[in-house]
């Protein structure tokens, strides 16, 4: 028993040696690659540098509900020119004691310098009264997270949940990733069976 016991120990190696075999007989080997759409990409691996298509955000535009002014222009009251929802485009331009209404993520008119809070005014539609100036723009300024052609991603990362989102965001459909390998698992040893019905005292699955 113990001359057996010898021999299992003089023929096993350490993990150390394991991992070097199995990196020796890898390291001349390449994964191929294919395009992936983002939408597709989550779990693989990205192959090249990947650059934001688009500025983000696309346009000027309020960070919050409120009334877009321009520059210079503080008041008690103002003339309301328009309503402007997400997802809408300002069509008067603005001019000294005229607001425009904004909501949160709505581009806000050209020459817009501020954008004063709800909270600060009456919420009035077609005049409003102005309760308190600040000096904070309430702005997101175009290109202010990213701008056309800034590299977002390196080759090599894992493609997670974020990382769609974010390539999505900035324009990218199609990305460049590795084909995802397969592995094959041996399992050797007297005491292994895959059939319940086969299973035999000291005997596992």
């Amino acid at each position: 028993m113990d001359k057996q016991k010898n021999n299992i120990t003089k023929n096993t190696i350490s993990l150390a040696q394991a991992l070097a075999t199995i990196d020796k007989h890898l390291s001349t080997r390449h994964l191929k690659s294919h395009d992936c759409p983002v939408s597709q990409a989550h779990g693989h691996v990205l192959t090249q540098k990947v650059f934001s298509r688009l500025n983000l955000p696309p346009f000027n535009k309020s960070a919050m509900d409120g009334y877009a002014v321009t520059a210079e222009d503080r008041r008690d009251l103002y003339t309301v020119l328009e309503n402007i929802p997400a997802g809408k485009t300002p069509t008067k331009p603005l001019k000294p004691g005229t607001a425009s209404r904004v909501m949160t993520g709505a581009p806000v008119p050209e020459n817009t310098d501020r954008v004063i809070m709800f909270e600060h005014t009456d919420n009035g539609s077609e005049q409003v009264k102005v309760f308190k100036h600040s000096d904070k723009t309430n702005i997101c300024m175009k290109g202010e997270d990213i701008h056309t052609g800034k590299l977002i991603y390196q080759p090599g990362i894992n493609i997670g949940a974020i990382e769609m989102a974010n390539m999505l965001a900035c324009g990218i459909h199609t990305v460049r990733v590795y084909d995802r390998p397969k592995i094959a698992i041996l399992t050797t040893g007297n005491e292994i069976v895959s059939d319940p019905a086969d299973l035999a005292p000291g005997q596992i699955i």
